[in-house]
Order: structure tokens, then C-alpha cells, then sequence
């Protein structure tokens, strides 16, 4: 009777799990996605530090793609 107390258990585990990941991803899709939380801490230093700030960097993998497609085209230049 056990064994099946610990199956419930962990099938209401992973179901919580699930719908936690859900809720993130939810999140995640309404930000901007070139913005990680990295280049957040970096746009604003804290007021008693004297270096200057950081520039945002493009951490995603798909602006990393993006910038990469782009000089490939900068090199073929081909006029119609």
C-alpha cells in the first residue's frame, strides 16, 4: 500500500513541477528576449561604485546567431 501512497506523491510532484516550469516560461515569453539577467546587473552598478557601467551584451543564443548571419551577408555582396 505503500508503493502506491509514494506513486501518487511523486506523480502530484512532477505535476507541480510541470506547471511551475509552465508559469516561467510564461514569464520568460513576455520579456525581451536580448536582455538576461547578467546585462541587468551591468546596466545599473550600484550608486557607491566608481567604475563606469558596463554595456548591455547580448547573451542569447539567438541574437549570438543573428550578429553571426549578419556579417556572412556583409561579406557577398551581390547587386541584381
Amino acid at each position: 500500500m505503500k508503493r502506491i501512497e509514494a506513486l501518487y506523491v511523486i506523480k502530484a510532484y512532477v505535476r507541480y513541477s510541470k506547471l511551475q516550469f509552465a508559469k516561467i516560461r510564461l514569464k520568460m515569453m513576455h520579456q525581451p528576449r536580448f536582455i538576461s539577467a547578467a546585462s541587468i546587473t551591468q546596466i545599473a552598478p550600484p550608486q557607491g561604485s566608481m567604475r563606469p557601467a558596463m554595456p548591455p551584451q547580448l547573451t542569447s543564443q539567438r541574437s549570438q546567431t543573428f550578429t553571426n548571419v549578419s556579417k556572412k551577408n556583409k561579406k557577398k555582396k551581390t547587386y541584381f
